[in-house]
């Protein structure tokens, strides 16, 4: 136990410091396809063509792919009929994926009080920062897992956990996650620490501008089995196939991924505002409000944002980056046949596509370099 036994006070200092090792992720375009499908990714989809299909973007009989080099205007949905968007690439939020597992590494059973019921730990927000595009030829993502902090909060305590995904080939950093999980019989802890800092984007309250209506909406109608498919990119927590299990823990029936969710409502965002490129995602932070039923249909309405172009620079000396602003979308989204509102306080950031196209050139030099 690391918790003094006297008092129950936890070290967080201590345990913000401690090594927990490394988890490798192995993927090949496969599983990237997989991944895609699983988020409703479909052929009659002109843009999702470049995440289900390795040989996107090369010449086909209905003629040559639209140029990667021309960006589509912001707010079209993508491509015309007959065409293949953009080569082959991974979506972004794959290294959420990828990052996940390596949450078991932090032995939170023996830091807390009383240990841990599993059952009793929900997601509660998602962030991720991407710091470059995902390899499309696959390769090995190793993550580092680190407690961040503990906040009590009512009837139980908050845990924040980090990773850092690097790409083992090039050593490059590629994405930053921080899981929110809310523990739930966990009230009594005492936290008498500070939250820990962190990211602005990460702790942003990402509320609509009151009374406005949506600048966009856009929907899709999830299958009874999207999530039997979603699992199969890793997530085999029972609660989304068993009716046994959900009904244990008081479900009418198997609930989709949360993460799925917000595969399923970032690929709209992107693909309403972000040009279909995938290069240009910079961030996502999302909370999850409450579950949605396989089959049901999600709503996602967004609301732009651009934020200055001294905002978007910070942290960088990038002088394109520096001279184009950050597009921001807010975005909630509905499961429709319940109007339950499924994800809040969600937002998107990205790039401007003169810095995605730099990205995506620094990532097929990469690329090139494995072979």
């Amino acid at each position: 136990m690391d918790v003094a036994a006297s008092s129950g006070v936890i070290d967080i200092v201590s345990l913000r410091n401690r090594k927990h090792g490394t988890y490798t992720h192995k993927y090949t375009p496969r599983d990237a396809m997989l991944y895609a499908l699983g988020l409703g990714c479909s052929t009659t989809c002109p843009g999702d063509m470049q995440f289900i299909y390795e040989g996107a973007g090369r010449s086909t009989a209905s003629g040559p792919p639209e140029s990667s080099g021309q960006s589509q205007q912001e707010g079209t949905a993508g491509p015309g009929p007959g065409s293949v968007a953009g080569a082959f690439a991974v979506l972004p939020t794959y290294a959420i994926v990828a990052a996940h597992p390596a949450l078991s590494l932090v032995p939170l059973e023996s830091y807390l009080p009383g240990g841990l019921d599993r059952a009793g730990a929900l997601h509660g927000e998602q962030y991720l920062e991407l710091l470059a595009p995902l390899p499309p030829g696959g390769g090995q993502l190793v993550s580092r897992p680190q407690l961040v902090d503990m906040q009590a909060k009512g009837k139980g305590l908050v845990v924040l956990l980090r990773t850092v995904t690097t790409d083992a080939v090039s050593g490059r950093d590629v994405a930053v996650n921080e899981f929110t999980t809310f523990i739930l019989g966990k009230g009594d802890v005492r936290t008498p620490w500070p939250p820990a800092p962190r990211l602005p984007a990460a702790m942003a309250p990402n509320e609509p501008p009151p009374g406005a209506p949506p600048h966009a909406v856009e929907q899709l109608a999830t299958s009874h089995d999207q999530a039997a498919l979603y699992r199969l990119s890793g997530d085999y927590n029972p609660l989304h196939i068993d009716p046994q299990v959900s009904a244990r823990v008081g479900f009418p029936q198997p609930i989709l991924h949360g993460l799925c969710s917000l595969g399923i409502s970032v690929r709209l965002v992107l693909r309403r505002f972000g040009g279909d490129d995938p290069a240009r995602l910079k961030s996502v932070k999302v909370r999850f409000a409450k579950p949605v039923l396989p089959g049901e249909t999600l709503r996602v309405e967004m609301w732009l944002e651009r934020q200055s172009a001294a905002a978007s620079s910070a942290g960088g000396s990038n002088g394109a980056q520096a001279a184009a602003a950050v597009t921001k979308v807010v975005f909630r989204t509905w499961a429709v046949e319940r109007k339950a509102l499924a994800i809040t306080n969600a937002a998107v950031e990205l790039h401007p596509p003169l810095v995605a196209a730099a990205a995506a050139a620094a990532g097929a030099a990469a690329a090139a370099a494995r072979l």
